[in-house]
Parts: structure tokens; C-alpha cells; sequence
């Protein structure tokens, strides 16, 4: 995993623009990390494009299913803006889960039944109320299309929580950041990363920032969630401060903002094009090297696990 501040590095030294100098030149470590944004959302469309299929970035989560509960929260999965691919379900009778039926949710069965079809509402998904008194599961399969990146923006200091509630948490700046910058921006969403960049408490909107004191509602910390003294904030909806794809995927990244910040200050056309042509066959050779791993992908309806406790049930040999 990568720090986004190392990418910025090799995106000024490859292109010769440095720190930005108010009333000076250079350019601002944020419109880099835009332009890197910019290139992560062209490549990932490149990749599915030329997969037809979103199956590169498909991942799945595991729920237990309480017998009587029809509503389903995945943390981190279905309370932010993806696309559910499949539900299915499997009791403890079964090897193998079975494919739910997508429906609208005014076809969702809420008396006990088995249950046969499911339906989103509010982020969560909704499945026909089981009847079965022993352990079953959900598969939800989705897309898991890596976050946006974003710098450090605060490191905790003070914090405080109860029962369940994130009441009130207190920010020293990082990368000269500034209350403006929060208040500035839009949607007011943050979330709560380690230092590795693995996102610890996902899109918490907040009022406002004074003096690095954010103004929040209560909110009610999600099951896994977590945040202590010492941890980073980053500004944005799902967004990390560490890009977690190959080093493929990096060349063409810093090739995209080197051309674009090149291009933008005014350089010969003989260089721009040949910029161009660099990020081109970087993006070339990102898509094909992507795709390779990805060839002999298993059909993500068909779960092998399943399969090798069917074989083993009935002493198959491999």
C-alpha cells in the first residue's frame, strides 16, 4: 500500500512543479491528488470496459440470518453508492447457497417462509422472513471498487463517545489543511483511517470544523467501527489515504497527472504529445496486465468451498 503524499512526490518530481507558494508558483498538493482521482476512475472504467463485465472488482460479504429478520446491514458494503450484484442464501443443510430473486420490496414475503427473494431499501438488504430455526447465511456479492484518495487531513487528539455515539472529536491539522477546507467542501462527510490507510469508521458527516473541533450529530459508531487518539481523518465520502493496487497501476497514475499538469502550463506540443503517448501505453499495459491475472476468473456464482465439502462428503479423489 501506497501513501498518496509518495505519489504527489513522484508526480512533482517527474513533471518539475513544486510546493505551491501562495502568490508564487508551484502547484497545491490537492489538485494533484484530483488529477490522481481522475486517472484511478479512467483506468477503472478501462478495466471493466474491455472485461464487459464488472467482475475484476467483484467482492462478497457473508451475513448470518436471524430467523424472523428480513432487514440486512454489510457495513462498508451496502451504506455507500455500489452495485449489488447477487444475494443468495444457503441453510445449514445446504453446501451450497442458492440465488435470491431480486424483487421491489412491496414483494417481500413478511410472514415466515423460506426465502426465495430479496429487495434494497435504505442500504440494506431485505430478504422474504425465514422460517428455518437453524443457522443460515447470505452471500452478498457486490462491486468493491477501491476508494478515493486523499491526504492526511487531521490527526486525532480528543475524542468522546457513549453508548454506542460518536459525540464529539477534535482534529490537529496535517498538510495544511484549515477549517476553510472543511467547511468548504460540499457534502461535509469524513472518514477515520489508520495509518496504513485502512478505513476504521466510513463517511461521518459533521455540521462544521471551529479551531479543529468538529460539530456533529450523535453518530451511532456501525458494527466493527472504532476510532482512538492518534488516527487520521480524511475529507470526502469513501475515501483513503493509501492507493492499495499494484505498482502498474501507480505508473500510470503519475503518467496521467504529469501529462495533465505539463499540458496545462503551457509546454511545447512535441512534448505534450509525447506525454500523451506515454500515458497511453502505460494505460495499455495496466489493462492488459490487469486483465491477464483475471483470465481464468471462476464464475462468481459458483463457490468452490462448497464444492470441495460436497467432494469430500462423497470421498471424491482431486
Amino acid at each position: 500500500m501506497r501513501y498518496i503524499g509518495e505519489l504527489v512526490k513522484r508526480v512533482r518530481n517527474d513533471s518539475n512543479f513544486n510546493l505551491y507558494v501562495p502568490n508564487g508558483t508551484g502547484v497545491q498538493s490537492h489538485e494533484i491528488v484530483n488529477l490522481l482521482n481522475d486517472a484511478q476512475g479512467i483506468a477503472l472504467a478501462k478495466i471493466t470496459t474491455t472485461a464487459h463485465s464488472i467482475a475484476p472488482f467483484q467482492s462478497e460479504a457473508i451475513v448470518s440470518v436471524v430467523q424472523g429478520t428480513e432487514t440486512y446491514n454489510v457495513r462498508g458494503v451496502l451504506l455507500h453508492d455500489i452495485k449489488i450484484i447477487d444475494v443468495q442464501y444457503r441453510s445449514s443443510e445446504q453446501f451450497r447457497f442458492r440465488d435470491l430473486t431480486k424483487t421491489s420490496i412491496g414483494e417481500i414475503n413478511k410472514a415466515g417462509s423460506l426465502a426465495y427473494k430479496w429487495a434494497l431499501q435504505n442500504g440494506a438488504v431485505v430478504i422474504d422472513v425465514p422460517e428455518e430455526e437453524n443457522v443460515s447465511e447470505l452471500k452478498v456479492i457486490y462491486e468493491d471498487r477501491p476508494p478515493r484518495l486523499g491526504l492526511r487531513a487531521g490527526l486525532i487528539t480528543e475524542g468522546t463517545g457513549k453508548d454506542g455515539y460518536l459525540l464529539t472529536m477534535k482534529i490537529s491539522y496535517l498538510n495544511d489543511f484549515a477549517d476553510k477546507d472543511f467547511n468548504a467542501d460540499i457534502d461535509r462527510y469524513f472518514s477515520v483511517v489508520d495509518k496504513d490507510g485502512n478505513i476504521l469508521m466510513r463517511n461521518i458527516p459533521f455540521k462544521s470544523i471551529s479551531s479543529g473541533t468538529f460539530s456533529l450529530d450523535p453518530y451511532n459508531y456501525q458494527e466493527g467501527e472504532s476510532c482512538d487518539i492518534g488516527d487520521y481523518i480524511v475529507l470526502g465520502r469513501d475515501t483513503s489515504t493509501h492507493f492499495k493496487l499494484g505498482e502498474v497501476f501507480v505508473t500510470y497514475l503519475v503518467n496521467y497527472a504529469v501529462e495533465k499538469l505539463t499540458s496545462s502550463k503551457g509546454a511545447s506540443e512535441a512534448k505534450i504529445e509525447a506525454l500523451r503517448r506515454t500515458t497511453s501505453e502505460s494505460l495499455n499495459v495496466l489493462v492488459d496486465s490487469y486483465l491477464s491475472g483475471d483470465k481464468d476468473a471462476t464464475d462468481p456464482n459458483i463457490d468452490l468451498s462448497d464444492f470441495y465439502l460436497y467432494a469430500q462428503h462423497h470421498g471424491w479423489e482431486q
